[in-house]
């Protein structure tokens, strides 16, 4: 059994917290979209999708972030930390989180592989990348791209979230 995601606790493991208004708006969505996600359920990201991506597409972009989510929450190597869908925070496993689909976007397949490595298992691998594939390219097709930004955060091969 995999523990669950979750939404973190306010707390302090000794990392300076990164702010939101530090990301590109691609990097924004994707980290909005997991909050949503988590505290809502499926349902709580249509209307915010609509609104990212218009209304073409809106089905094909949530179906592939679903896919994305699902084998995170069903295989995830560890409990990932994500912020309230309020908080200015950002967390080091929601920087890894849009740091897949970065590296995705721009061809980077094994900074890609690197970062998925340390968020689900090994076996699950390719399905998390080809999902993280379809999520990219529906990003990729309404403009919004992510920076790539280099590895950070780990701690015993886990990124630790911060507050």
């Amino acid at each position: 059994m995999r523990p669950p995601l979750e939404l973190s606790a306010d707390e302090d493991r000794g990392t300076a917290p990164e702010d939101l208004a530090d990301l590109s708006v691609g990097e924004l969505l994707v980290v909005w979209a997991f909050r949503i996600r988590l505290a809502r359920g499926p349902s709580g990201l249509v209307a915010g999708f609509r609104l990212a991506f218009g209304l073409s597409g809106v089905e094909t972009a949530l179906a592939s972030f679903e896919g994305f989510f699902a084998v995170l929450q069903r295989h995830g190597r560890c409990e990932i930390g994500l912020h309230a869908p309020g908080c200015r925070c950002v967390s080091l496993d929601e920087m890894t989180l849009a740091g897949v689909i970065a590296a995705v976007q721009a061809g980077a397949l094994l900074h890609a592989h690197l970062m998925a490595a340390r968020l689900v298992d090994a076996a699950l691998l390719e399905s998390f990348l080809a999902h993280a594939q379809d999520f990219a390219v529906r990003l990729s097709e309404d403009r919004l791209y992510l920076p790539l930004r280099p590895l950070t955060g780990c701690d015993g091969g886990r990124p630790r979230s911060v507050h």
